[in-house]
């Protein structure tokens, strides 16, 4: 997931016509793939360290005032992530939209017992879409899978 702060950032770099290992070597890399990597990542995912956004900012002559304002940009993001939403399930491997739960069905627990029920019956990963931020997946099994949350700054 990426971010508005690492998008400006991303589309400065191209504009200026420079490559990673260019900006990695302004920003005071010696290990220029190293510090690539590290721009890269920042580019698609967001997540950069304080000191390391500062050289980069100016490096590319991005000015505090710009930063602060694409970060709030991105905090109001964030907090629009925190709104409710009616759940629903996905099927993995399924094409077509969401599945709205039965209305009876109302507590988390239930959601879960609807939610593995329905990974049983047809023998797919089954995913319980409970906010924005979080998902639940259920092999096939009913077991469950792995469970999703989405935190600020974290791809």
């Amino acid at each position: 997931m990426t971010t508005h702060l690492a998008e400006y950032f991303k589309e400065r770099r191209i504009a200026k016509g420079l490559r990673l290992g260019q900006v990695a070597k302004l920003v005071g890399y010696t290990n220029l793939s190293k510090g690539a990597r590290r721009i890269d990542t920042f580019e698609r995912s967001g997540e950069i360290a304080a000191d390391l956004l500062v050289k980069l900012a100016a490096a590319l002559e991005i000015d505090r005032e710009t930063v602060n304002g694409l970060c709030r940009e991105d905090y109001r993001k964030w907090i629009s992530i925190n709104q409710p939403i009616v759940p629903y399930l996905v099927l993995r491997l399924l094409h077509g939209g969401p599945i709205r739960l039965p209305e009876e069905v109302g507590s988390v627990e239930a959601m879960e017992q609807y939610a593995i029920a329905v990974a049983k019956a047809r023998h797919v990963d089954v995913g319980l879409v409970l906010s924005y931020r979080i998902l639940i997946w259920f092999a096939g099994d009913g077991s469950i899978r792995e469970v999703v949350e989405l935190v600020p700054g974290k791809s």
